[in-house]
């Protein structure tokens, strides 16, 4: 029986053809790992026959036709997660990219469980944004044979897409200080969270140390309801300035202090990380970084119409927004 040409040819069709493994398949195609150049040969030349090789599209800096893309999020009520996939989706489709999306929350699966199951689905590449970084996805992703975006909080054998934790929350700190703060309150997500909880705290106690300024360290989930309730047993009156991790945090302090009429800007320093929407919205407006996500899209569609897999660390600029609390 003929093959449909209109048909998907998949990595495992080819590794059928040719006798080798479909994670080698996959470095030959992706260009991903080590393989001998007589296997890497072979591969290619039965990948074109079956109408898989798609040379000629790269020429014209077009993706190929198999460009199956798997995007794996947190969710998608998020406001900092919605805003990226935004922009990446609208780009990937503009560049007539397929693309399947995943959530880790809504499922039944451990995030390191969904990832391999996504992974052993062969997509040409994988963008992640993760929720948690914990031993377990690390090890996954240092495995996968499948090209990983990975946005956020990851290392190892995948393309990183990074901020400068460490610089951006010292860079504020220091605007702080500089105010006169010298009674700060830094409000954090969990230390085992590498990048958001652990780099960022770092960055902060850098700043306070080398000032000797006096702070306190709160640990609370990424979510506004939650460091609201966090504000209704904190006594204010101890600190100059509160310092948060994330924006999410910030706006539940921000509800919190109004609550207990503590005017952010006025009476404390308030400020955040994420350039949320609502932070320019709400009065006093907040002070925040944001992050440049456009930055972020745009690597990511460069590498994948150029087929650059090769693991790489990219840091993504970021620009502190002074505004009323702080």
């Amino acid at each position: 029986m003929e093959r449909d040409v209109m048909a998907k040819v998949t990595l495992k069709e080819i590794a059928d053809a040719t006798g080798f493994s479909v994670a080698k398949v996959s470095r030959a195609v992706n260009e991903t790992g080590a393989i001998k150049k007589v296997d890497k040969e072979k591969i290619l030349k039965v990948a074109e026959e079956l109408g898989y090789n798609c040379k000629s599209k790269q020429a014209k800096n077009e993706p190929c036709e198999n460009s199956d893309i798997a995007v794996l999020i947190p969710r998608f009520d998020s406001y900092q997660t919605s805003d990226f996939i935004q922009n990446l989706n609208s780009i990937l489709l503009q560049k007539q990219y397929k693309i399947d999306y995943y959530t880790v929350e809504g499922t039944p699966l451990e995030e390191s469980k969904l990832l391999r199951s996504i992974i052993n689905k062969n997509y040409s590449a994988i963008v992640y944004k993760p929720l948690r970084v914990h031993e377990e996805v690390q090890a996954v992703i240092n495995e996968s044979m499948v090209p990983i975006f990975s946005y956020g909080q990851v290392y190892g054998n995948c393309i990183n897409i990074n901020y400068n934790n460490f610089s951006l929350m010292y860079d504020l700190t220091k605007i702080a200080i500089e105010n006169r703060s010298r009674k700060i309150l830094y409000i954090g997500t969990f230390k085992t969270d590498i990048e958001v909880g652990f780099k960022r705290f770092e960055g902060f106690l850098q700043a306070v140390t080398e000032s000797e300024v006096s702070y306190q360290y709160m640990e609370c989930r990424c979510d506004i309801e939650e460091s609201y309730k966090l504000s209704k047993t904190t006594d204010f009156s101890l600190y100059d300035a509160v310092i948060c991790a994330t924006d999410n945090l910030a706006l539940g302090i921000h509800r919190g202090l109004l609550e207990k009429n503590i005017w952010p800007g006025k009476n404390i320093l308030l400020s955040g990380v994420g350039n949320n929407k609502i932070t320019r919205v709400v009065t006093p407006s907040l002070t925040t970084v944001d992050l440049d996500k456009n930055s972020v899209v745009e690597f990511i569609l460069e590498r994948l119409v150029k087929e650059q897999f090769t693991s790489v660390n990219y840091i993504v600029p970021y620009e502190i927004i002074r505004r009323e609390s702080m």
